[in-house]
């Protein structure tokens, strides 16, 4: 009873990552693609200017580093580490658009800024999850693909809606903002979708030999764990009369032998 109680907690367990990070990527680009629109087009000059570039350099970095930052509280990252993915992913995002945009213009720029993104922001994250799992390198070419198709999913979302806003909104700095939010929660929620499964999976891979003692600082990253369904795992991993000696010692207050 107590092992299929701990595997419904484990369940549940993913669930509330996969949330988690979904809403995460979903808010965070939402609100990141609609601060660019405002930063671009309310700060910039005419295109093509120093000043406009300046905007929306300015502005791609503020999108990028909110999405970073929301992810990073979602696997609960020290300051420092939250602060390094929230810089890698803003500069991933500029950087893919800006080569996007050279390359070939909408909507090459806004696909090559999801997709530089889910790679910058994917290293980044992989530093952190190398020191807790196994085969952590997937890491990284699946939350490029992940977001790669949340940006193809944002740009024909915009496809589809772009004659509609343009009639109820108007061609104006709220319609383009409204217009880029609407880009971000659904290149968001798909790519967060995508990407939350595999990260699922991978903190529910063995820990490598080398970090075994480790392993509670690997459970952090996922909705803290029962005090009785630790006490569980921990029983279930020793035989039977060591298990009986050491809630013995336990009990009369002695330390546990080794």
């Amino acid at each position: 009873m107590a092992t299929v109680q701990l595997q419904v907690d484990r369940t549940r367990e993913g669930l509330g990552l996969w949330r988690r990070w979904v809403a995460a990527s979903t808010v965070g680009l939402a609100v990141g693609w609609a601060v660019f629109a405002l930063v671009a087009d309310g700060l910039g000059g005419p295109e093509g200017t120093r000043r406009s570039d300046n905007a929306h350099l300015l502005g791609l970095l503020m999108a990028g580093s909110l999405v970073g930052l929301l992810q990073g509280a979602v696997l609960r990252r020290q300051a420092s580490q939250a602060a390094r993915a929230a810089m890698a992913s803003g500069l991933g995002l500029a950087v893919g658009f800006m080569a996007g945009y050279a390359l070939g213009g909408p909507p090459v720029d806004f696909l090559l800024g999801f997709t530089m993104l889910g790679i910058a922001g994917g290293i980044a994250q992989w530093r952190l999850l190398r020191m807790r799992v196994r085969r952590a390198g997937w890491w990284v070419p699946a939350s490029g693909l992940g977001f790669a198709v949340g940006g193809a999913a944002g740009v024909a979302a915009v496809v589809l809606v772009a004659d509609a806003a343009d009639q109820v909104l108007g061609s104006g700095l709220v319609a383009f903002a409204a217009v880029l939010a609407l880009l971000g929660a659904v290149g968001g929620a798909t790519g967060g979708a995508i990407t939350a499964i595999m990260l699922v999976r991978l903190l529910r891979q063995p820990a490598s030999p080398a970090l075994e003692g480790r392993s509670s600082s690997r459970i952090e990253l996922l909705a803290p764990l029962h005090t009785e369904d630790v006490q569980v795992m921990r029983a279930s991993a020793l035989p039977a009369d060591r298990t009986s000696r050491l809630l013995d010692r336990r009990s009369r207050g002695a330390p546990p032998d080794r």
